[in-house]
């Protein structure tokens, strides 16, 4: 039968250093707080809260927050957040809702899971990707508030992120389908400039993405990669808006069709770019209603600040979003994370280190004996690529 923990004042919440949850079903944790401190021996795959093996769990209204390393250490860097919130490994039937998680190398990892469901959950302040892995299998990821990102030494050698990135695992068995990500808010705030979406099968293995569906989300970003795609089979992405955070003009946010994506739908939606076409296998069946805004000419056709007046505010919220007029096409979205603002609740910064950020090694910490496999992505553009 159902076992639920949970803290007996959801106002002052029962505080744990770390949750494993290994080989078990039917476990529900509510309105915990996962107080994530690690020392100079933590490495990056070292995770907050771990779900391996396990099946019927349910984490919900729960804190899970790490902090910036003091010092540089075995696998962290003076300035950075180092470990995952949560890992879901070889595990079904998982539901993650309502939480906030926040001052993490990278928010939620996993592999080789299914019936994943990442619901309303606010996932912030990060070194890297917001939500990633590989050989997954019927996920949902709805309503999330995705916020601002900060790597160590961004693109060539450094850090490589993307907000969501998927990819094929090597050997993977059957092809990872009905990936759904829906009603999601994409906010680089004051972070870094990363990819938005990213599903990645450049290495033609036999397992593929199949039946992905992308709607009604929000990308304030400056990334032209917004959206990328490789290799699926079946792929609707409908209804989102897609608007500029700053930048170059070639940094606008658009989506990117590559190494012979089939059956792509793209209907109702605002571009901020038109959508890149990298292969000639690339098969579009639908191309219809959609907008490509512009910024450089306020008084040309299709000026983003004619629809969208405070697109070029500083950490804008859905709100400020909004359209100014009824445009036919674009996200819907008016909330998304745990509270309608689209943001975490305020909550004291983890303390910043006195000291620098140790320099620029060239190179990104190794994962040293990982629990599970994360293979790094080498497609598209060389400086937002990978996990």
């Amino acid at each position: 039968s159902e076992v639920t923990i949970v803290s007996a004042n959801p106002d002052k919440m029962a505080v744990f250093d770390t949750i494993t949850v290994q080989n078990s079903t039917n476990i529900t944790f509510d309105s915990v707080d996962v107080d994530f401190k690690p020392t100079v021996n933590t490495y990056s795959h070292e995770s907050a809260f771990m779900i391996s093996g396990s099946s019927d769990i349910t984490v919900r209204n729960s804190h899970i927050e790490g902090e910036n390393a003091k010092q540089n250490g075995v696998d962290s860097i003076a300035g950075y957040p180092v470990g995952r919130g949560m890992t879901v490994q070889n595990s079904s039937d998982v539901v993650l809702e309502g939480n906030d998680i926040s001052y993490l190398h990278k928010g939620i990892i996993t592999i080789s899971s299914e019936r994943l469901d990442i619901l309303n959950n606010s996932i912030e302040n990060l070194r890297l990707s917001h939500i990633a892995g590989a050989d997954v299998h019927d996920v949902t990821i709805e309503g999330n508030y995705l916020g601002a990102v900060r790597p160590h030494n961004y693109g060539g050698a450094g850090d490589h992120g993307d907000y969501i990135h998927f990819w094929i695992l090597d050997g993977q068995a059957k092809n990872s389908s009905d990936i759904h990500i829906a009603d999601n808010f994409f906010a680089q705030g004051d972070g870094l400039r990363m990819m938005g979406v990213y599903l990645e099968d450049h290495w033609d293995t036999t397992a593929k993405f199949t039946n992905v569906v992308i709607d009604n989300n929000l990308f304030h970003l400056a990334d032209h990669q917004s959206i990328l795609i490789e290799g699926a089979q079946g792929v609707a992405i409908t209804n989102n808006t897609m608007l500029q955070s700053g930048g170059a003009p070639n940094d606008a946010p658009g989506v990117v069709l590559s190494v012979g994506v089939k059956g792509v739908v793209l209907d109702s939606n605002i571009f901020s770019q038109p959508v890149a076409i990298m292969d000639n296998n690339v098969q579009v069946v639908q191309n219809t209603n959609n907008l490509v805004v512009q910024y450089s000419n306020p008084n040309g056709a299709n000026y983003a600040g004619s629809y969208f007046p405070n697109v070029s505010k500083q950490s804008p919220d859905i709100s400020d979003l909004q359209p100014s007029q009824n445009i036919g096409r674009g996200a819907s979205l008016t909330e998304a994370g745990p509270g309608s603002s689209g943001k975490t609740p305020d909550r004291p910064a983890p303390q910043q280190p006195d000291t620098n950020d140790g320099g620029d090694t060239g190179q990104d910490p190794v994962d040293q004996q990982p629990p599970v496999s994360e293979k790094p992505g080498t497609g598209g553009d060389s400086g937002n690529t990978g996990d």
